[in-house]
């Protein structure tokens, strides 16, 4: 839910919700759905389609295994960790801001990362 947004920082909250940005009142998801896991050499690959902005397109997220534990309630958990880079105006976030000195505010690619945990099924 792209209203749950928050960097703790009132006013850039407000922005990032704003039609500018995720727009949350049109856009109220931010949606992946990992379609295909696959190995990768020492790692592995999820592929899927991500939906931000109504725009939808298919990405390959790189992870890494990053072991199991077993914790004090004796379920054996599992730890994962990826990431991956997209660039923002591909799905119509294009808002930026001349600086007085020239360039940029905002660059173009952001990096997503992901870190996973989950409890092994018995």
């Amino acid at each position: 839910r792209t209203k749950s947004l928050t960097t703790f920082n009132e006013r850039r909250d407000r922005d990032l919700k704003s039609p500018e940005w995720f727009d949350v009142e049109k856009f109220p998801t931010a949606v992946f759905s990992s379609r295909e896991v696959v190995k990768q050499g020492e790692g592995y690959l999820l592929r899927g389609p991500l939906t931000l902005r109504g725009v939808t397109k298919e990405i390959e997220i790189p992870f890494a295994l990053n072991g199991f534990v077993r914790d004090a309630g004796g379920d054996e958990r599992v730890g994962f960790e990826g990431r991956h880079t997209l660039n923002r105006k591909d799905y119509g976030i294009v808002w930026n801001k001349v600086l007085d000195g020239g360039g940029l505010v905002l660059g173009e690619v952001i990096s997503i990362t992901l870190e996973i945990e989950g409890i092994v099924k018995k």
